[in-house]
């Protein structure tokens, strides 16, 4: 039946080149090799882009007032340093701590900042305010 086919030429032709162009196992085993490994070398790359993500100070508070930063977020814990008023300081999130008033308001948030000295320590919320999203839990020291 193929012998009278009028494509005939035309299959054999498609055939014989698949054929020719069809991978050794060789080949083909080198190729699921480079797959993996290239595979592999993307995931370490994630990896390591979201842990440095994680680590990183990626935000800033400005003190509208002077007051004391603290080893905990609470006014009870050991005073770690002072932030002065009109300066910014490096944070990376804000905790959810002990409430502080200061002036008839109150604010349980405190921002988690790096001090020049090279000291970090927590802030009331009144004190110093800036656009931070909320710590992980292993950044919530207890008082």
């Amino acid at each position: 039946m193929l012998g009278r086919n009028p494509f005939r030429r035309y299959i054999i032709a498609a055939v014989a080149n698949a054929v020719d162009h069809q991978p050794t196992n060789q080949t083909s085993t080198s190729y699921t090799s480079m797959a993996k490994k290239m595979i592999i070398l993307m995931l370490i790359v994630l990896l390591c882009t979201m842990y440095i993500n994680g680590q990183s100070i990626n935000g800033t508070v400005s003190c509208q007032h002077s007051g004391r930063a603290h080893s905990c977020a609470a006014e009870t814990c050991i005073a770690v340093g002072v932030v002065l008023r009109q300066n910014i300081y490096s944070s990376n999130c804000y905790v959810i701590g002990e409430p502080a008033t200061r002036g008839g308001l109150t604010d349980a948030r405190w921002y988690h900042i790096y001090l020049p000295s090279g000291k970090q320590g927590f802030v009331n919320g009144l004190i110093c305010a800036g656009p931070v999203g909320r710590c992980r839990r292993t950044h919530t020291p207890k008082p």
